[in-house]
């Protein structure tokens, strides 16, 4: 079965639901213009029942280094997620103070949007692809319930394995699997009853679903 991770996660019955159903990876983000976000110090004392049982991925955006060595003092994070207009270099910065592999994010509004990936291949163990934000929404990257035109990613072809976020649920995943064959398919508010608020019955349905599209 296809990875999956949950993004915005704030709640310990949507980390539960995601531990019983296989989920492989927990986003929480520490990114305060999100109704998602999470404060360090509420994340740890969060995560703390349940590390190594599961992956937990930070997300940042353009994140200073003092926001993220102290997240880091006070999180044990797996993984860091970059979903901001960080550079290679500055990626390169993020990785060798973290310690941490790094999921560098991009938006894909067209083709163009794929030319910059490559001047982050060595640095950068995974790629998220999500939707552009949209000019009404300020400050937002991700969580916004978007898709993006996929045919954009047809034959893509990457040196790093990557995942697939934007507006994905229970109804759209089959056709985004038999289309793009990601490694990771990353969910947020098609699992919500409200911002940062998962469902564990919405977790359960969208595992099912996934279980039952066969794409090998």
């Amino acid at each position: 079965m296809i990875d999956i991770k949950i993004c915005g996660v704030t709640t310990a019955d949507a980390i539960e639901a995601a531990i019983k159903h296989q989920v492989k990876y927990i986003g929480l983000v520490f990114y305060s213009p999100s109704p998602r976000s999470i404060k360090p110090e509420d994340a740890a004392k969060l995560i703390a029942p349940y590390i190594g049982e599961i992956e937990f991925v930070g997300l940042f955006v353009n994140a200073s280094d003092e926001k993220i060595t102290n997240t880091l003092d006070q999180v044990k994070l797996d993984m860091i997620q970059l979903h901001g207009c960080e550079t290679p270099e500055r990626v390169r910065e993020i990785k060798a103070m973290s310690g941490l592999p790094i999921i560098k994010a991009f938006p894909i509004e067209s083709k163009k949007s794929l030319h910059k990936i490559p001047s982050y291949y060595k640095d950068v163990e995974w790629f998220l692809f999500d939707a552009k934000p949209g000019p009404n929404i300020n400050k937002m990257t991700g969580g916004m319930g978007r898709t993006f035109d996929w045919s954009l990613l047809e034959g893509y072809q990457s040196p790093r394995p990557w995942m697939l976020a934007g507006g994905l649920n229970k109804d759209n995943v089959p056709d985004a699997l038999l289309m793009l064959r990601p490694n990771v398919v990353d969910l947020s508010s098609g699992l919500e009853t409200a911002p940062g608020i998962k469902c564990p019955q919405k977790i359960k349905e969208f595992i099912e679903t996934i279980k039952q599209t066969h794409y090998d």
